[in-house]
């Protein structure tokens, strides 16, 4: 099966570096997840996404009910539209993309950070226990993220930045006694 535009809604606009992505949710009952995932499902949407779009697929005919998250990797001029999966289960996860200094809201639980531009730095949000944050690094140049815990806080035992670099994927849980782990 190939992308149909007639099972798809752009459920909301985002905000990148002052341009306009789109969110897209998947609303048919036929396609898989399986199927949705596959190199080259969306070509022929082509002139609708564009790098980092965020597409939210729910399939309907899964007992429980699935979803799945997928960021637009990258937009070929020829060849198969590349998406990566960053979520899948069965609750809906909150995402942010950043790009420039920022301090991560505590209603996060995935964070795309995109060093393109510029290498910065981010702040995580103040912990509670078990409260989880996966970081992907979805950056193509090299540049790095330097990722700071919150005041007195620990990450990786210590009060200190970690540095980290495209294609890296942190998950981070948090402990009263121990930090960002």
């Amino acid at each position: 099966m190939t992308f149909d535009p007639t099972k798809w809604n752009t459920i909301s606009g985002q905000m990148k570096r002052g341009d306009a992505y789109q969110k897209f949710s998947y609303k048919g009952d036929v396609d898989t997840i399986t199927t949705i995932a596959a190199s080259g499902y969306f070509n022929d949407a082509r002139h609708d996404l564009s790098r980092y779009d965020i597409i939210e697929v729910n399939d309907l005919l899964s007992s429980p009910k699935q979803y799945m998250i997928l960021l637009v990797t990258a937009r070929p001029l020829s060849g198969d539209i590349v998406t990566t999966i960053i979520e899948q289960g069965e609750s809906v996860k909150n995402i942010i993309t950043i790009d420039t200094l920022a301090t991560i809201g505590d209603i996060y639980d995935y964070v795309l950070l995109n060093p393109d531009i510029a290498s910065f730095p981010v702040q995580l949000p103040v912990g509670s226990q078990a409260k989880t944050i996966r970081l992907l690094f979805i950056g193509t140049v090299g540049n790095y993220v330097d990722v700071h815990p919150a005041g007195s806080e620990l990450l990786f035992g210590v009060n200190a930045l970690s540095q980290f670099y495209d294609g890296e994927v942190i998950d981070l849980v948090y402990d009263l006694e121990e930090g960002w782990r």
